[in-house]
């Protein structure tokens, strides 16, 4: 079944419908769509379950047993595995200034930061810009769509989630990198997930746990962020409302 695997299943069925027909329309960010809300609530209390018994015991123990230094090793070294699909990215949306600063981060982090391991890219006071595929089909126009409950991830867009699969597919270190080390990558991106669990363990707790309605907390939380990011920091007086909120 090769064919660079059915040309990654047909650029991801065709940017998965050319991102569900752009959206449903483009919206305008102030409002929260989900019209999915009973199949994402379900699959929230599942994430909820997974949280409980995989993620949140795992990013207690990350804390307890890697100390501060090794921290830094594995987030650095995570960092520079994710800069080439951000450097894609950063091409695709226009941002050619960005994708020269962070190809040359990468490029220093990768020998003088001893493949990574050490930001060496900030003594030349060059600093990571994340970013990903859901940024750049915002930036060329695509509409957000209804809010998504993904198994295993927890918040999302239809928009963030085609992002994500076409992030996925086309990674450029996974196309590098011999087959054999692709395990110890998945490993690297498994600790880094353990760390943050254990870096933003407060906040994470206190929407899933001490709020009444964690689906609801989650959702306006996750929607208000993204936002917030791909607004270049700037976000609406409505979308700073709580919806939930009792008059």
């Amino acid at each position: 079944m090769s064919n660079k695997f059915l040309s990654r299943i047909f650029t991801v069925t065709l940017l998965s419908t050319t991102v569900l027909l752009s959206a449903c329309a483009k919206q305008t960010g102030d409002n929260i769509s989900d019209p999915m809300e009973k199949m994402n609530r379900k699959t929230h209390a599942l994430n909820k379950t997974l949280d409980k018994a995989l993620l949140r015991p795992a990013g207690n123990a990350y804390g307890a047993i890697i100390s501060e230094k090794d921290n830094e090793v594995i987030n650095n070294f995570a960092a520079n595995l994710s800069e080439p699909s951000t450097i894609v990215n950063e091409i695709l949306q226009g941002r050619i200034m960005k994708a020269t600063k962070s190809s040359l981060r990468f490029i220093i982090n990768t020998t003088l930061g001893f493949g990574g391991t050490v930001n060496a890219g900030k003594d030349f006071g060059l600093y990571a810009d994340e970013t990903d595929f859901g940024e750049t089909l915002d930036v060329w126009g695509f509409g957000e769509g209804a809010y998504v409950e993904l198994p295993f991830y927890a918040g999302s867009t239809v928009r963030d989630t085609v992002g994500l699969l076409v992030d996925f597919a086309f990674d450029p270190v996974n196309q590098m990198i011999p087959k054999k080390y692709k395990p110890a990558k998945t490993g690297v991106k498994l600790l880094e997930l353990a760390g943050d669990r254990d870096q933003y363990g407060d906040v994470i707790d206190s929407v899933l746990y001490e709020t009444e309605d964690s689906y609801a907390s989650q959702r306006l939380y996750y929607l208000q962020n993204r936002r917030f990011q791909l607004n270049g920091g700037v976000i609406s007086d409505a979308d700073l409302e709580n919806p939930y909120a009792t008059e």
